[in-house]
């Protein structure tokens, strides 16, 4: 996606426009505000890169450096190297492994991890239920069960969920909020089942 696009202004801008969109951006997005942390990355690097594209000496990258610094904390050096209070060290540990596989932060990776568990939930849910002479209420997931067996539905649901995150992380690109919303939706609905799964269990069904 070009860099103008992600801040919001064309080509034709001037660098005081560029520079007050990346502010009103920052201010907006910033993790310490509350904002998303991805998102914030993707507008300081958006922002860089016009600044080089230009390359219109030292006034801009004067207000390069001023831009970066009004929106870094003063606590700490970095968000990234140093997490707030508020950062569970397990969601910290599972982006450092993503960024690590992808060579990059990945957007919604909190929301994507607690997409995956409830799906791994769901599965092992369901293996305790099937060997306790229940039936798999989904239709297809059954079909695969009776011909391939457990661990065929394991493999089919994991496909599954693998596809899900894809897309999901591909419509992040563009549409961040409709995004999340999708992985919101899907843990709800996967939750519940596993909330179903759980009072069966009770009942010793």
């Amino acid at each position: 996606m070009s860099p103008y696009k992600i801040l919001g202004v064309t080509d034709q801008a001037t660098d005081e426009e560029v520079r007050r969109a990346y502010l009103a951006m920052a201010a907006k997005y910033h993790p310490d505000a509350g904002g998303d942390a991805w998102v914030f990355a993707q507008i300081r690097e958006a922002y860089d890169r016009i600044i080089q594209i230009r390359q219109t000496g030292t006034t801009s990258t004067s207000q390069r450096v001023q831009a970066t610094n009004a929106y870094t904390p003063s606590q700490s050096a970095s968000y990234a190297a140093k997490p707030t209070s508020t950062q569970s060290k397990m969601p910290a540990i599972g982006n450092r492994i993503v960024t690590l596989l992808f060579r990059q932060q990945l957007p919604l990776q909190s929301e994507t991890s607690y997409f995956i568990l409830v799906n791994v939930l769901d599965i092992v849910f369901t293996n305790v239920l099937l060997r306790m002479h229940a039936i798999e209420a989904n239709p297809i997931a059954n079909y695969v069960l009776i011909h391939w067996g457990f661990p065929g539905m394991i493999a089919f649901k994991l496909f599954l969920v693998a596809c899900v995150c894809l897309i999901t992380q591909l419509i992040a690109v563009h549409h961040l909020r409709r995004a999340r919303q999708t992985l919101y939706f899907g843990s709800v609905i996967v939750g519940a089942v596993v909330a179903y799964s759980a009072f069966l269990l009770a009942r010793g069904h």
